[in-house]
């Protein structure tokens, strides 16, 4: 029998296993308390104790700011009211893709939470093309043949600086009669050189001033190139040429135009002029600037005459043979033959001897005395303030221009080039113009693909993660790739472009390489086509699903796995699906990705404005340049050994499951335009499964339909001016031509 216990004269109960356990917990909690809330203040604080007794911890307490409460509300709060979406904006989608431009595109990994709307993707802001104008006179009469080829030369101009980031516009006389001094140009008695080349300043200086230049002046260089870089923010403080291109190039802003404008039609010797640049008076001839206050005298003109004698020094060669060339050159911009108008050329001023300036029918003082002139009394620079403005507008002896150094990203096609370098092409102009500048175009446009070949020296780089299942989803971007690295038809197959005198032709080198690579890779001298699935695409096609579940999508799929295979060699295995699209983003449609990738959607065609994005035409599969390869019959073709494939390409499918690859390519494309209720159900299942993935497919989807909307769009609108001359829309007289 248990032992019983007794307080004051009663039976206390047992105490059973439970009620043991109550009881040391609560006298446990009893004493932690106690510990906590009596102990510092019980116990003395000594010197050595204090730092850390008088330390009070406080508990973390949400602060009302007004920012930071907003952005947590706004994104954590279940219950916050309804927003609405951002305003639509002006040719914000394309045919299934929609969009919406902001700056913060690049901190926003996914696009519905800016625009609310689950299928506009976010973009970044549509950069500003700078206009680049061409001066082509539709009111000269022309046989169907010449206009054509004239047409086709303007096109390859267009396609060129488009892809380059600029705006081609075609100038006729329609502008240079809107513009005030027209009549006083009809009432001049000047050659009629001069007065068509007066015309296209004219035309230019009604534009509001910019870019002007030759259809026979085209970029064959990097996008990153400093000159093109810098002539695509489009701000050009001073009235600019290029030594080596003649009058093929000009930037400056409307003032100085209408500066330059106002010279050569001041000038009495204007009469015996046959260009714009012969008609500008020399700046001996000019009258004297008006004196700067005295205050601004001293140092300043001292510095001032000493760059004008160095600046007059420098540039007296590379003017003179500028001013030799641009009577031929200006012949071929007007129409005329190149090859016939080449005795001009004689009658420009030879190249004078360092000092001297190239002006018509008399020679310049030394550079000495033309920098002494451009000095006032008062010992100002040309009348200015010598900061680093001015400078550039001080009389020198080329003035109102400033030349600049021969750019290595611009070739110039003038009649002396032609006549020297290409002188098949030149002789065929000479005997037939029209077949002539349909050569010439051909040779242009070989020269453009030589060019891009040329940058990227590693090849073409096609994306195929899972390589094992994935060959007819990128087969597009394979036939792409085997077109760039073909060899453009050329009448010189073995020629360069002129500014890449040292280039490699296509012809005489190994092929460009076309790669396959599972991931992509940040290389410059790497061009990558990547393909971007639909998450139900390649969710089903590389794990061969024929009809994907939402049991099988949860338990045995990975996900985002297309985004994940494409960046783990870039971002490594343990990084978000956030992060992943960010840098997906960058690499659509960053600032470098402009010229070295290209994306393309796995459901749709190929854009059919592909060449606008590389800026020539790509040869047809198969109709490139043959270049004649034979292989050694030492040994026989039975004993050569197969072609090395590289590890890196991945494995290469067999036939049949080629034949699989393609009727899953073709259920999962049917199920993306489908109307079923349950398609859609179970589309928007994967997509919700796959956030990051739907997410790159969208971007990347509607970035390529915001291109084609844009040029498309400025096609239309420049189809009606020039009569559709250099336009793919035909001309209005009812002529094709491509």
């Amino acid at each position: 029998m248990p032992k019983q216990y007794v307080l004051f004269g009663r039976l206390l109960p047992p105490i059973t296993t439970r009620r043991i356990t109550i009881l040391i917990s609560a006298v446990f909690i009893f004493a932690v308390f106690s510990v906590i809330f009596t102990l510092p203040s019980a116990v003395p604080t000594g010197p050595s104790l204090s730092k850390f007794a008088d330390h009070k911890f406080s508990i973390p307490q949400f602060k009302s700011h007004p920012q930071w409460t907003n952005k947590w509300s706004n994104s954590l709060n279940p219950f916050r009211p309804k927003s609405h979406a951002p305003p639509r904006q002006k040719d914000d989608s394309h045919e299934d893709s929609a969009w919406f431009s902001d700056w913060k595109w690049l901190s926003t990994p996914f696009s519905s939470s800016f625009t609310l709307d689950e299928s506009r993707a976010l973009l970044p802001p549509l950069p500003d093309r700078p206009p680049i104008y061409c001066y082509y006179d539709t009111a000269i009469e022309r046989d169907r043949k010449l206009a054509d080829s004239e047409s086709a030369l303007l096109l390859t101009w267009r396609r060129a600086w488009w892809a380059q980031g600029f705006r081609p516009v075609l100038l006729s006389s329609a502008e240079a009669m809107n513009n005030p001094r027209y009549k006083d140009v009809q009432q001049l008695k000047i050659t009629p050189g001069a007065k068509a080349d007066i015309m296209r300043w004219l035309a230019w200086e009604n534009m509001g001033g910019g870019l002007l230049a030759s259809y026979l002046v085209l970029p064959m260089g990097p996008r990153t190139d400093p000159l093109l870089s810098f002539l695509r923010r489009g701000e050009y403080p001073a009235l600019t040429r290029w030594a080596g291109l003649s009058d093929g190039l000009f930037a400056g802003s409307k003032e100085e135009i209408s500066n330059a404008i106002k010279l050569v039609l001041s000038n009495p010797t204007i009469v015996n002029a046959e260009t714009f640049l012969e008609a500008i008076p020399p700046v001996t001839d000019l009258p004297p600037v008006k004196a700067a206050p005295a205050g601004a005298a001293g140092a300043a003109g001292a510095a001032g005459a000493a760059g004008a004698a160095g600046a007059a020094a420098k540039q007296a060669g590379a003017s003179a043979a500028a001013a030799a060339a641009s009577a031929p050159a200006k012949a071929a911009l007007l129409g005329a033959d190149p090859v016939q108008a080449a005795p001009l050329a004689a009658t420009s001023p030879s190249p004078l001897p360092a000092g001297q300036a190239a002006v018509p029918g008399q020679a310049a003082p030394p550079a000495k005395q033309v920098a002494a002139r451009a000095i006032d009394p008062a010992g100002a620079v040309g009348g200015m303030v010598a900061d680093d403005h001015n400078d550039m507008k001080a009389r020198t002896k080329d003035y109102p221009f400033i030349v600049d150094d021969t750019p290595s990203a611009i070739a110039f096609y003038d009649t002396q080039t032609v006549a020297m370098k290409y002188i098949k092409v030149g002789d065929m102009i000479h005997r037939d113009r029209a077949d002539g500048l349909a050569s010439l175009n051909q040779l242009i446009n070989a020269h453009l693909h030589i060019a891009w070949q040329n940058l990227f020296s590693s090849g073409v780089a096609v994306l195929k993660p899972r390589a094992e299942h994935t060959t007819q989803m990128i087969e597009a971007a394979t036939d792409l790739a085997n077109r760039l690295a073909q060899c453009s038809v050329s009448p010189l197959e073995a020629s360069c472009p002129p500014n890449m005198p040292k280039c490699e032709p296509c012809v005489s080198r190994q092929p460009m390489r076309v790669r396959t690579p599972p991931t992509y890779r940040n290389t410059s001298t790497l061009y990558t086509i990547g393909t971007v699935p639909h998450p139900y695409t390649f969710q089903s096609v590389a794990h061969k699903q024929g009809a994907v579940d939402v049991a099988w999508l949860r338990r045995k799929s990975h996900r985002d796995a297309w985004l994940f295979d494409i960046t783990k060699e870039l971002l490594g295995t343990g990084v978000s699906g956030g992060a992943r699209v960010l840098r997906f983003k960058r690499a659509v449609a960053g600032e470098f990705a402009e010229g070295h990738t290209l994306w393309i959607s796995a459901e749709q065609p190929l854009p059919t404005d592909v060449d606008w994005h590389f800026g020539f035409a790509i040869p047809a599969q198969g109709r490139g340049i043959k270049k004649g390869e034979s292989k050694t019959p030492v040994p026989g073709p039975e004993r050569l050994p197969p072609p090395q494939h590289d590890k890196d390409d991945g494995p290469v499918a067999s036939p049949d499951a080629l034949a699989k690859e393609r009727d899953l390519l073709a259920k999962a494309k049917k199920l993306g335009v489908s109307k079923n209720k349950k398609d859609v159900s179970m589309r928007g299942a994967v997509e919700a499964w796959n956030l990051a993935d739907t997410e790159a497919w969208k971007f990347a989807r509607a970035y390529l339909a915001r291109s084609y909307k844009e040029r498309a769009t400025w096609e239309k609108e420049e189809a009606k001016y020039s009569g559709g001359a250099g336009s793919e829309l035909g001309r209005r007289d009812g002529g094709m031509f491509s």
